[in-house]
């Protein structure tokens, strides 16, 4: 079960209670399924109860897949309390939304004087709201359970995040109860950091007057107040403790400053508080540089190029440079790379493995910086290592602008087989990209292999508007080809009267038949391809689907081969345990000619239980006539080859888990010469196949440390743990250390 279901499972006992403790609408719990919505009442064994459909029309709040809420929590000092262990970040501008409203998230952790007020032995609930003028605007809902801490951060991230709110927290035990939150005790220094990270000047500019020594307080980290007010981006605190003499260029014990803060998390503002003059001596030209180092890895693209104006170093030489600048076009981060090709003299015409700087912007680029990068030198028509053209990229995307600007500036040059543009659209499911190609005129004939024309490949591959938008346009059929059968049948499937109207058209007789003996109408009915049943019986003069069910032969169709359906680890982490439901259609040869996968199972599952399921053999049925279609309807399992009551701790398992061969972690190199040291804090589930999973960072000292670390593990070689002989899995906790 994923950790949202086990959340909501712990919250559904705490309604009934909560209802006459909360002011206002009682809190209901509610889950969408398709288009039924369940209200979630009570759960059985760590599982919500999906029993009770509702057609309520309350207005609800939705957060995580599928689960809403109705009713508010009480903005109500007794039972909720602020918190100041957290940090608000700014997204990174990209070109794409340049001209459009900044979006933030919050990142947050347990604060450790709650810690001790959730524990419990059947664990409880820590919800965490943001409130925006007294309005919780999102919600984030955490089990306790018996540990000490919430030791990985949490978030919300959204237009809802008004970076001028705060957090705030509710506590909620294992009996269901509210909990009474003491807040008139807080200590002076809860209060302090409270305000600073809150941007309370009011607060904080009157506790310091009742005792100046608290102007330079630290906490046992050494975090300044200043610190706090950066991490919650709050620039008017940052102002008035300069003004008020505090050290801006101040550290904690790993060496991080306010700029690292502030420019990590996109508060430009801050940055040009404390950097307001070109760097002088070797202290302040470090933190100038950890600051832009900090901007330049999260794309801070404004920060990174105000503090490298005014003396930051990022230590890179002309080539890795030009490997820079083509990275950053490649996400969008223009600015700063037109900064750096500026800078470091990067040539317009440079390129890797054949990737110049046209590639690199052809998926998101308007005219303008089409035509600024092509006359910085790149090359519409280069091809790379793979055989994709500028051209080809935007077709993948379906970014006209760029399509229609390169096919009038000769980017059409050279395509063929498979990197044909029409097909490369097809392949991204992007109409948008196959008709402006039409319009160019560009073939819609070209096949993606030999017996497959585009309109077949479209076909395949589900794309309905494609389809019509070909046939259109004058796509074939190649019925002569080996794939014209299989191809068929996906065709009936998009039930789009006007693809089959067009096959008649080229040729397709009404009353076709498979080699298993099943027809169209068979098919249409199976798939309840409504348009081209109407369009089949009005062909065959209202002729009926020979189509029946397993209840109507007189023996019960017998498996005559079978092959298990796949689950990888990567599906079973995403999804947990699935019953997925099919309806397969056997012809009475025995074979299976169609299969549906019910929607309740994801996408990249009903694609691979589909493919399997196509391939089982029936023995041949006892039927009359060869054309029927037989029916049937029943649940596959798929089941996770681990779950979270077989995942070991380490004190319970007889044998340690080892590395074999442990990777060590690339030093970033700006750091190391700063001689900047650290730690990464890992935690990670170790198979018993020795495979490492669900890797996350639950602490870090600089986030330029954090993918070194998580790479170090991933390629490290590992000796899963053993419980009584056997290998088990097991979690795992690391702390990987930086010194220069």
């Amino acid at each position: 079960m994923n950790p949202t279901m086990r959340v909501f499972s712990l919250l559904c006992v705490s309604v009934s209670l909560l209802c006459s403790i909360l002011s206002g609408e009682p809190i209901r719990i509610f889950y969408d399924v398709g288009p039924t919505t369940f209200e979630v009442t009570e759960f059985r064994k760590g599982l919500p109860v999906l029993d009770t459909s509702t057609d309520s029309e309350v207005e609800r709040h939705r957060f995580g897949e599928g689960w809403s809420y109705a009713g508010e929590l009480p903005i109500d000092p007794k039972f909720m309390s602020s918190i100041y262990q957290y940090q608000i970040k700014k997204d990174p501008e990209l070109y794409t939304n340049r001209n459009e409203p900044s979006e933030y998230w919050v990142q947050f952790r347990l604060p450790g004087s709650l810690k001790g007020k959730t524990k419990s032995s059947d664990g409880g609930l820590v919800i965490f709201g943001w409130l925006v003028d007294q309005e919780v605007r999102a919600v984030e809902i955490v089990t306790q359970g018996s540990s000490d801490d919430i030791s990985l951060p949490l978030g919300f991230k959204g237009r809802e995040i008004d970076p001028d709110g705060s957090l705030a927290v509710w506590l909620i035990d294992d009996t269901g109860n509210l909990k009474p939150i003491d807040e008139e005790n807080k200590e002076v220094n809860d209060l302090l950091r409270l305000a600073a990270v809150n941007g309370n000047v009011d607060t904080l500019s009157r506790l310091i007057e009742e005792n100046p020594k608290r102007l330079k307080y630290k906490d046992g980290k050494d975090r300044t107040l200043m610190m706090y007010a950066a991490s919650g981006g709050r620039a008017n605190v940052v102002e008035y403790l300069i003004g008020k003499g505090t050290d801006p260029f101040a550290e904690d014990k790993f060496m991080v400053n306010v700029l690292d803060i502030a420019g990590g998390n996109g508060w430009l503002d801050i940055v040009k508080l404390i950097a307001t003059d070109k760097a002088t001596g070797s202290k302040q030209r470090l933190q100038y540089s950890l600051g832009a180092l900090s901007a330049f890895n999260k794309g801070h693209q404004e920060i990174a190029i105000y503090l490298m104006e005014l003396g930051a170093r990022l230590n890179l030489d002309k080539s890795s440079a030009s490997k820079r600048v083509l990275a950053m076009l490649a996400n969008e981060r223009v600015a700063l790379a037109r900064w750096m090709q500026e800078t470091y003299k990067v040539k317009g015409t440079y390129s890797k493995d054949g990737v110049n700087f046209m590639h690199a912007i052809a998926g998101y680029a308007d005219v303008e910086l089409l035509e600024s990068v092509k006359a910085g030198g790149a090359s519409v028509t280069q091809v790379s290592s793979n055989g994709i053209t500028p051209l080809l990229v935007a077709c993948g995307v379906g970014n006209r602008n760029a399509i229609c600007w390169l096919m009038e500036n000769g980017g059409a040059a050279s395509e063929s087989g498979s990197h044909d543009p029409v097909l490369h659209a097809i392949r991204e499911g992007a109409p948008e990209s196959v008709s402006c190609l039409i319009d160019y005129g560009v073939s819609v004939n070209k096949e993606a292999r030999e017996g497959v024309s585009p309109l077949m490949y479209a076909v395949n591959l589900g794309e309905k508007e494609i389809s019509e938008t070909l046939l259109e346009a004058g796509g074939l059929w190649l019925f002569e080809s080996e794939y014209s059968a299989s191809s068929l049948r996906k065709a009936i499937r998009l039930n789009s009267s006007m693809v089959i109207e067009g096959l008649f058209e080229q040729g397709l007789s009404a009353d076709y038949t498979f080699s298993s003996g099943s027809g169209l109408m068979e098919l249409a009915a199976f798939y309840d391809s409504d348009e081209v049943l109407e369009l089949l019986e009005r062909r065959l003069n209202n002729t009926e689907p020979k189509l029946v069910g397993v209840k109507e032969l007189s023996a019960k169709p017998e498996l005559a081969y079978r092959t298990m359906v796949e689950y990888p680890i990567e599906l079973q982490e995403k999804y947990g345990d699935l019953d997925v439901t099919l309806k397969v259609g056997v012809a009475a040869s025995g074979d299976v000619v169609a299969v549906e996968v019910g929607e309740e199972a994801p996408e990249e599952v009903r694609k691979r239980v589909e493919l399997t399921i196509l391939a089982w053999k029936f023995k041949p049925l006892e039927m009359n006539d060869d054309q029927l279609l037989v029916e049937m309807k029943f649940k596959i399992p798929l089941r996770v080859s681990f779950r979270e009551e077989d995942i070991f701790e380490l004190n319970r398992v007889n044998e340690l888990p080892r590395a074999l061969t442990q990777v060590e972690p690339n030093y970033p190199f700006a750091l190391k010469k700063a001689k900047v040291r650290g730690f990464v804090d890992l935690q990670w589930v170790l198979d018993a196949e020795g495979k490492v999973r669900r890797l996350e960072v639950a602490n870090s000292t600089h986030s330029a440390f954090n993918e070194p670390a998580i790479e170090s593990i991933k390629r490290s070689r590992w000796e899963p743990a053993k419980y009584k002989g056997e290998p088990v899995a097991v979690r795992v906790k690391q702390r990987l250390t930086f010194v220069p």
